[in-house]
Formats: structure tokens, C-alpha cells, sequence
């Protein structure tokens, strides 16, 4: 299927230096597209669950911690290289890309960058990802530096509405996205006869500047009321498969590395959205309220009955720690159902975190994303990677 392909990129591989990103991406891109192709599902093979015929699988790249700035390797401003591989190797059509999620972390501005200089590494980030010629349903939620509040003057910080003006201003793909907003959901049609629902959750999100978002994972009463009467049930059916994007571990924060929570801390505790979820898959209500960690008088209620839902959810994709990971999400209830969530390496390797196993990196600007098949019959999660991993150049991970 891939042999011409194949060649073509061997026959660029022999010219140039090492160093050329053109070269590392052609090297790349052969050894992701054959991990790829033995992922993919093609309707020729079968089933281990039943002995039906299993068509091709949801196909997504998933990339987090572009952090673009002038101190990022391969995330520079003025060429976000690592950035536009990832782009280019999600329209590649032997890949068959049904959909890319950014799960954060677009900048990496130091806390004496002035405003105008953060707002050219976001509008790079966001030219770069919604080029004219990236054709895969793109998608985006944020992260703790999105809003720049690593500095202690606010008035380089960004609104909620400067956010949303850079990045929605040439959304690729329909969303549902409440006005002003930062968080959203859309649909995309399988190959299984499902449908997914990309859920985008803003993890900047407040209704003043009380907390540095920098280290404090933040979401409103807006958005979590929103979440369970919305996103988890309008138009919803038994054929939606739910992602949701969710920048930072769903877990404690631990100095000793236990967690991949490896700074900052969620407002109101890692277990509000898993225990909404875990109502969800368990088709039963939530009413509870969590308290903020830090401002006990604030607080969140949910408020939720999911006895009618339909629909089934997958994963969570993130990323923070700058390493790729996978793990079970703790809801708070013994003996909850299985929720996933998968972690994305940061795409710079001057920013490589390899204090949860190392990843090694040739040359400065090497890059890192993950790819997943996703079988919603097998109920798996086939992954493989672009460049930089830790371990298997492909796993099976079952999301159930």
C-alpha cells in the first residue's frame, strides 16, 4: 500500500545533512506510516470479541506542549518546524488522519516577555496549525501557560476573549462552542458505525483573574454545568464515542514524581470531572459539591442525572508532563469502571521532562506526537509515535 511512498522518501533520506529537519521528517514519517498501516483496521481483519469484520479504525494525532518561544528547539516563532511536520504528516493521505488534538501549552514566554512578544508566539502557534492546507479536523483545549500568567504584571496576562480570538478565529471543522467561551464539543464521523465527540475542556477558565492559571488548573460553574447538560447529552446517541481533551493529569499533584501531576494543582480537586464521567458511563446521577483547595467559600456543585444517556466514553487526552504515558483515572468511587487517559510528549526536545523514564532525542529540534487507532469494537487503543517515545514503537492499550 505504502511501497511507492516508501521509496520516494528513501530516495530524499540520501541527500542532505543529518541535521536537516527535512531529512528527519522523511526517517520519521517511514517508520510512523509502517507502524500506521499495521494499525489501521482495513476490513481484513477480524474481530478477537466476535467474529464479525472490523472496518477501519478512528484515526487521531495527538499533540500537546508545542510551547512555541524563542528558547524552544524545533518551536521557534518565526519557523514552528516540529509544528508543521506534525501538520504535514496528518494530511498525508496514505495516513488516513481522521482528526488532531493540541491539548495545550501553544507558548512558552518567560515572565519579562512583553505582551506583544507573547501574542507573536501564540499567533504563529495558531497561523501554523490552521494553514490553509491542513484538511484534518483540528482541535485545540488549553493549557496552564495559555493565559501568560507566569509574569506578576497583568497586563501581559490574556482574557478569556484574547484566548479565544487566536485560536477559534479560523477553526478548520465545525464546534458547538458557547459564545466567548474557550470550551466546546464536536462530532466527527467513524468507520465503525460510530461517531465521536471531541469534548475540548478550558483549563484556564474563571470568571475574574483570582487565581494564576499558570499553576492553578481552573474551571467555572459555567463550564462544569455545561458539561453534564450539553456536552455529555445534546444530540448524543448510542453510536458517540466520547474523547475528551483535559490539559492537565487527571491526578494529584506529587513532588516525588508518583503522579504525572507534576506541577500545579485542580482548583476544586483532580476528581470533579472523572466523577462526573464515571455518573456518566455508569449511567446514574452525580450531585456533589467540591470545594476550592485554596478558597474554601468557593465551591462547585454538580448536579447531574445521567439515567437517559447514551453514548460511550473513550479517553482522555492530555498532556504537562512533557512525557507520553497512559494510565487508569481515579473517580473517587471503589470500584468505578476503567476511565483512560493518554499523555502526549511535548514536541520540543529542549523541554523534554525524563524524570518518568527517558526519551531519547537525536539533535536539537527532534520532535514527538502520538498516533492512535481507535477500535470501538475491540474497545483498544493502538498507539504509535512520530519521532521521540519511551519504550514500544507501538502498544495496544484497552480502553475498557
Amino acid at each position: 500500500m505504502l511501497c511507492s511512498f516508501f521509496a520516494f522518501m528513501l530516495c530524499l533520506c540520501g541527500c542532505g545533512e543529518k541535521e536537516d529537519p527535512t531529512i528527519y521528517y522523511s526517517e520519521e514519517t517511514i517508520e510512523a506510516l509502517s507502524n500506521l498501516e499495521g494499525m489501521m483496521g482495513d476490513g481484513t481483519t477480524y474481530s478477537q470479541l466476535k467474529s464479525e469484520r472490523v472496518s477501519e479504525r478512528f484515526k487521531l494525532v495527538h499533540l500537546s506542549d508545542v510551547h512555541i518561544s524563542k528558547s524552544s528547539a524545533g518551536c521557534y516563532p518565526e519557523n514552528p518546524e516540529n509544528l508543521a511536520q506534525a501538520i504535514r504528516f496528518a494530511n498525508l493521505p496514505e495516513a488516513h488522519i481522521d482528526a488532531m488534538a493540541m491539548t495545550g501549552d501553544f507558548i512558552n514566554p518567560k515572565p519579562e516577555d512583553d505582551k506583544s512578544t507573547v501574542r507573536k508566539y501564540y499567533e504563529a502557534f495558531a497561523s501554523a496549525y490552521h494553514v490553509l492546507s491542513n484538511a484534518v479536523p483540528s482541535f485545540v483545549s488549553t493549557g496552564n501557560h495559555d493565559a501568560n500568567m507566569l509574569g506578576i504584571d497583568e497586563s501581559s496576562h490574556f482574557s478569556k476573549a484574547e484566548i479565544n480570538g487566536i485560536l477559534f478565529d479560523n477553526q478548520n471543522y465545525p464546534i458547538a462552542q458557547p459564545a466567548g467561551e474557550n470550551y466546546y464539543y464536536a462530532d466527527i464521523d467513524g468507520h465503525q458505525d460510530d461517531v465521536f465527540r471531541i469534548i475540548a475542556l478550558d483549563n484556564t477558565d474563571q470568571e475574574a483573574r483570582d487565581y494564576n492559571t499558570q499553576q492553578a488548573c481552573c474551571v467555572t460553574q459555567k463550564q462544569i454545568d455545561w458539561l453534564v447538560n450539553v456536552a455529555l447529552k445534546e444530540g448524543m446517541s448510542d453510536r458517540h464515542k466520547v474523547v475528551i481533551l483535559h490539559h492537565h493529569p487527571l491526578q494529584p499533584y506529587s513532588k516525588d514524581g508518583s503522579t504525572y501531576m507534576c506541577s500545579g494543582y485542580h482548583l476544586y480537586g483532580h476528581e470533579l470531572i472523572p466523577s462526573i464521567v464515571n455518573a456518566y458511563i455508569q449511567r446514574k446521577p452525580c450531585d456533589k459539591t467540591y470545594k476550592s483547595v485554596v478558597a474554601p467559600r468557593s465551591e462547585i456543585t454538580v448536579r447531574a442525572d445521567f439515567s437517559g444517556a447514551k453514548g460511550e466514553f473513550v479517553c482522555y487526552l492530555g498532556g504537562h508532563a512533557h512525557t507520553t504515558a497512559s494510565f487508569a483515572v481515579d473517580c473517587g468511587e471503589e470500584g468505578a469502571p476503567k476511565q483512560l487517559m493518554l499523555l502526549a510528549n511535548t514536541m520540543s526536545s529542549s523541554l523534554q521532562n525524563n524524570a518518568y523514564g527517558k526519551i531519547g532525542r537525536k539533535g536539537k529540534g527532534k520532535n514527538s506526537f502520538s498516533i492512535y487507532c481507535i477500535d470501538t469494537v475491540e474497545k483498544n487503543i493502538y498507539v504509535t509515535y512520530f519521532g521521540a517515545r519511551k519504550g514500544a514503537a507501538t502498544e495496544v492499550v484497552p480502553y475498557q
